[in-house]
């Protein structure tokens, strides 16, 4: 099982439960955003091939994301096609929701 922790409160999730409770997506930054199961609050993050980088964004003149640490997923990826965001992981897709893409 592969955990990705919360950096708000600590609480470590499977990446499973992260993926699936996915809120949206900048195109522009590249990064999704899920809620923490334990506190609730935002966890943003972005998805490379095998990889998941929990960060932040900001702006500084424009909007980046920022890179905390990573959690390796042997699998993971980013399909990103005009109509659609979805991360896939172990045959599961996770489809962003079609208002926040």
């Amino acid at each position: 099982m592969v955990l990705v922790e919360c950096p708000l409160c600590r609480f470590q999730a499977d990446i499973k439960t992260i993926l699936r409770s996915v809120a949206g997506y900048d195109r522009n930054t590249r990064s999704g955003v899920s809620s923490c199961p334990q506190c609730h609050k935002a966890i943003e993050y972005r998805v490379t091939s095998g990889a998941l980088h929990v960060g932040y964004t900001y702006s500084s003149g424009s909007l980046h994301f920022d890179s905390l640490f990573t959690v390796k997923a042997s699998g993971l990826k980013c399909e990103i096609t005009d109509q659609a965001v979805t991360f896939i992981y172990k045959g599961e897709r996770y489809e962003v929701p079609a208002e926040n893409k």
